[in-house]
């Protein structure tokens, strides 16, 4: 979008500090830091944008675009793994809880987010990066069809209410397995052999690549 090259800047550089986080209009009983800055980043930049109409798109930008933001759900989701005992040959079911969480959302070229979509996005985004401690677990609203094969899908109800997120890096901080599933369903169902991933890891500041390992010692 034509005078937007330097939004990235401002919303993670410019726009945000110790002393808006640390707003005393809004600070959270039970946490370090006020989200209010972030909130405000989020709709100046991408909600309130929504409307703008994009130019000269990149040759590379596909069709579709596949978003996951990975999450940490407070609330547990419990889902019923199938499987045959030793001593039946009827299928019975294992009872557990997952708190690794994945918000997912498909951006299409010729019909972009609405404001409404990108507020959902963008609230999804917080949630997915609300350290513990640092900020208050977010709320986002959820529907039964986000758990196939849970019981949430079994009792809706529970949904009724919003539930409570917090950094999805908690339990899936590199959400590779995801990454996998979302480029099978694009493909088609099965995985395009030449299809490449591209992990982006801020905490690697060398490759290892070129190290020499140590002969063991005779």
């Amino acid at each position: 979008l034509a005078g937007r090259k330097r939004d990235l800047y401002r919303a993670w550089v410019r726009d945000i500090d110790i002393v808006k986080l640390l707003d005393n209009t809004d600070m959270p009983l039970n946490a370090l830091f006020s989200k209010k800055v972030v909130q405000d980043i989020v709709h100046q930049y991408v909600v309130q944008e929504a409307s703008m109409k994009p130019k000269n798109p990149a040759s590379f930008a596909p069709h579709m675009l596949r978003l996951s933001l990975s999450l940490s759900n407070m609330h547990g989701i419990d889902y019923r793994i199938p499987y045959f005992s030793s001593t039946s040959q009827e299928q019975q079911h294992l009872l557990t809880t997952f708190f690794s969480d994945m918000a997912r959302f498909k951006i299409h070229a010729r019909q972009l987010p609405s404001q409404t979509e990108w507020q959902a996005i963008g609230e999804a985004a917080i949630a997915s990066g609300t350290f513990p401690f640092a900020f208050q677990p977010h709320k986002l609203r959820r529907s039964a069809s986000d758990y196939p094969d849970s019981t949430y899908e079994e009792h809706p109800e529970l949904l009724q209410e919003e539930l409570c997120f917090i950094d999805g890096g908690l339990f899936d901080n590199e959400p590779l397995g995801e990454a996998v599933n979302q480029a099978k369903e694009a493909d088609g169902g099965s995985l395009d052999p030449t299809r490449i991933f591209i992990l982006v890891d801020p905490n690697l500041n060398c490759s290892t690549a070129s190290r020499t390992v140590p002969a063991a010692p005779v």
